[in-house]
């Protein structure tokens, strides 16, 4: 065997390894790639669903709380009548009782 030869299979199992380094690397960055852009999107996923929960709590309560302030005006309104009703009421009788006494 001649040196020469010594170099050229040398030579040849150094670029056979760096080939299948380089086709490994590929691979796996490839495969790391393809992980990656799952794990995403199953993060993307679980967001929109928590998300989307946290809005309809949202909406849940602000329907409620819409409820309740109807509620309460009405409620107000009713009082504000009766209590105009009384105030009414009770100057219908003022001048009467001015116009007894005055008697």
């Amino acid at each position: 065997m001649q040196p020469s030869d010594i170099l050229e299979i040398s030579g040849t199992i150094l670029v056979s390894i760096g080939g299948g380094t380089a086709i490994v690397f590929g691979f796996s960055s490839w495969l790391g790639k393809v992980w990656a852009n799952r794990l995403m999107e199953n993060e993307k996923n679980e967001h929109s669903r928590q998300l989307e929960a946290l809005k309809n709590t949202f909406l849940k309560e602000t329907e409620s709380y819409k409820i309740k302030l109807k509620k309460s005006e009405l409620i107000f309104e009713k009082q504000f009548e009766a209590a105009s009703a009384l105030v009414a009421l009770h100057r219908s009788f003022i001048p009467q009782i001015n116009s007894v006494h005055m008697d």
